[in-house]
């Protein structure tokens, strides 16, 4: 009697728990969802979060508020979600860097592969290398050998996983510049237009990049890849200036804590890749700042970070470490 007592009340607490868990999964989100961005405000990453952020809203009823944490080398953002409490509530715009390069360069704040549940691969970004106007060079391999004549002349910033590829191109190329930080592009492209730096390394999709490039207010030195970008074509790219092909493409994606229950996980993910999938929002938000939708499920996200770390530490290992 005890015995079928006992399986009973078990049946009973799994239904009950069923129950609660599609309950969940109906009424999420609730209250309002936190998302850390690791950028200052301002830049194409940032307008991207923002822009998702206003449609998330619509869709569901309820804010989805960016709150922009840079600095760290963008690890003040992910460690505040790392540490979060895992309710679903709190998520982070992850970059490559802090996923695939950054770890495997220096000590992180944070175990990217235990303290995180990947939610959705949201964009590929497109970079550019550009330069000040008044530079006396107007191509890469010009840079290179202008650098070499006039050693440490030339200052340049990047950011993050790009500080990682601008070390790989010096050594591939073997020039001689000195590296400038800033906490993001919003905070670097003064210094640029000034000529306080000269070159910079940056997502397309920093507001104005496109239109002070074309319009030869900025000087675009190179793209990564083998082609180049439709929104900027006279630009060369990696392959035209004769470097080797290697994964440079960086992208966004969304985590959460560990430990989130997985209705909102699944919810979260269906939502994201479903907004940056609709092709009116595509077309107004992502296309045109240089970003290529993806979107993916938790599962596809959670193996493409596991391949994408092969590459990563190679690059990094290329790079050499961070001092």
């Amino acid at each position: 009697m005890t015995m079928i007592l006992k399986s009973k009340l078990n049946h009973f607490a799994s239904i009950a728990a069923l129950l609660a868990a599609q309950a969940f999964a109906q009424s999420y989100p609730v209250r309002p969802v936190h998302l850390y961005v690791p950028i200052p405000p301002g830049g194409g990453v940032d307008i991207l979060a923002r822009s998702v952020g206003r449609v998330f809203t619509e869709r569901t009823g309820q804010p989805f508020i960016v709150e922009n944490r840079p600095g760290g080398n963008f690890t003040i953002a992910m460690s505040g979600c790392a540490k979060a409490r895992p309710d679903g509530y709190v998520a982070c715009m992850a970059l490559r860097d802090n996923i695939s390069i950054s770890p495997f360069q220096e000590q992180q704040p944070y175990d990217v592969m235990k303290d995180f549940t990947p939610v959705s691969h949201l964009v590929y970004l497109q970079n550019v290398m550009v330069a000040n106007a008044q530079v006396p060079f107007n191509t890469f391999q010009e840079m290179v050998t202008y650098s070499k004549a006039n050693p440490d002349k030339i200052n340049y910033t990047a950011f993050g996983a790009s500080v990682a590829i601008l070390a790989w191109l010096t050594k591939e190329t073997g020039a001689r510049m000195t590296y400038v930080p800033y906490k993001g592009s919003p905070d670097a492209l003064p210094s640029l237009l000034n000529n306080t730096i000269q070159v910079m390394y940056l997502a397309i999709g920093n507001p104005t990049i496109v239109n002070d490039v074309n319009a030869g207010r900025l000087k675009g030195l190179a793209v990564p890849g083998e082609s180049r970008n439709p929104l900027m074509p006279r630009v060369p790219s990696f392959a035209d200036a004769g470097l080797p092909p290697f994964a440079t493409k960086s992208w966004l994606g969304i985590l959460m804590p560990a430990g989130v229950p997985r209705e909102p996980v699944t919810r979260l993910s269906a939502e994201l890749s479903a907004i940056i999938n609709t092709p009116e929002f595509r077309d107004k938000n992502v296309t045109p700042f240089g970003f290529d939708a993806v979107g993916s499920t938790p599962e596809q996200f959670a193996k493409f970070i596991v391949e994408d770390r092969k590459s990563g530490e190679e690059l990094a290992r290329l790079a050499g470490k961070r001092e």
